[in-house]
C-alpha cells in the first residue's frame, strides 16, 4: 500500500521526467527497502505504460543481500550510452549500499551525466556507505512516517524537557558522539512537527525544513545545525 507521501514523491519524479531532458539520479530512503522496491517497481511499470513504452526499457538490478561488484554494475549501465527507440529508458539499482567502493566509482560519470533518455532510480536504508562523491550528484528523497514512532516519541520528549528547563540530555544527547545524517534529519523531523503544533514556535517551521533540505542535498553539519535550534528554543 502506498503512503500519501509515497505518491507525492513519485508524482514529483514523475513531472521530472515529463518535462524532458536530463535528470539527476534519484535516491529513495526508507526503513523498509521491501516495500519500498514493490512501490517503485509498480510505479516504474505504470510509467512506462502511460507513455507507451515497453517493458525490455526498465534495466533493474534486485537486492540478492550480495555486493554488487564492479564488473556486474559495469555491464548493467552499459546500455546507458545506446540510445534507446523510445523517449526515455529506466535504470533501478535497488540497495545502492550493497556496491563496493570501485563499484560506486565506476558509476561516477553515469550518475553525473546519466543522458536526457536515462532516468536513474537507486534506493537505501541511508546514506552511511554511498559515497560523498556519489551523494552530491542525486537527488534524495526520504521516506518519513506521518506519526511519532519510538525514536520520535524520545526525541520529543528531550525537546519538552529542555524547553522546560527541566534537563539538559538533548545538548548531551547530540555532543557526545557522532551521528549519521539520518539521526540528524529524524530530529529535525520531530521538531518540525512539534514546532507546527506550537504557536510559539511555529515561525520555526520554514527554517527547519530549509535545513533538512541543506543536510540531505547540501552536506550541511548536522550537528552545528541541532546546535542552533537548541540555542534558540
Amino acid at each position: 500500500m502506498k503512503s500519501f507521501e509515497m505518491l507525492s514523491n513519485f508524482e514529483s519524479i514523475e513531472q521530472q521526467i515529463t518535462k524532458g531532458g536530463e535528470i539527476s539520479p534519484f535516491l529513495l530512503l526508507s526503513h523498509n527497502l521491501e516495500l519500498l522496491h514493490g512501490n517503485v517497481l509498480s510505479f516504474l511499470r505504470e510509467l512506462l505504460g502511460k507513455n507507451k513504452i515497453d517493458m525490455q526499457s526498465l534495466f533493474h538490478l534486485a537486492d540478492t543481500g550480495e555486493a554488487l561488484k564492479i564488473d556486474e554494475v559495469k555491464k548493467f549501465i552499459t546500455q546507458g550510452s545506446v540510445r534507446p527507440r523510445f523517449a526515455f529508458q529506466i535504470f533501478f539499482i535497488e540497495n545502492i549500499s550493497r556496491m563496493t567502493t570501485q563499484s560506486q566509482n565506476a558509476c561516477l560519470k553515469f550518475f553525473e551525466e546519466p543522458g536526457e533518455w536515462n532516468i536513474v532510480i537507486l534506493t537505501s536504508e541511508s546514506e552511511a556507505w554511498i559515497l560523498e562523491t556519489i551523494l552530491s550528484r542525486l537527488q534524495i528523497i526520504r521516506e518519513h512516517s506521518p506519526s511519532l514512532n519510538k525514536k520520535n516519541d524520545f526525541y520529543l520528549s528531550m525537546i519538552e524537557s529542555h524547553i522546560a528547563k527541566k534537563s539538559d540530555e538533548l545538548l548531551k544527547y547530540f555532543f557526545a558522539g557522532k551521528f549519521e545524517k539520518s539521526e540528524y534529519v529524524d530530529f529535525l523531523m520531530t521538531l518540525l512537527l512539534f514546532a507546527s503544533r506550537s504557536p510559539k514556535y511555529i515561525w520555526l517551521c520554514d527554517e527547519i525544513e530549509e535545513d533538512i533540505g541543506g543536510i540531505l542535498k547540501n552536506n550541511l553539519q548536522g550537528r552545528y545545525i541541532i546546535d542552533k535550534y537548541i540555542m534558540k528554543l
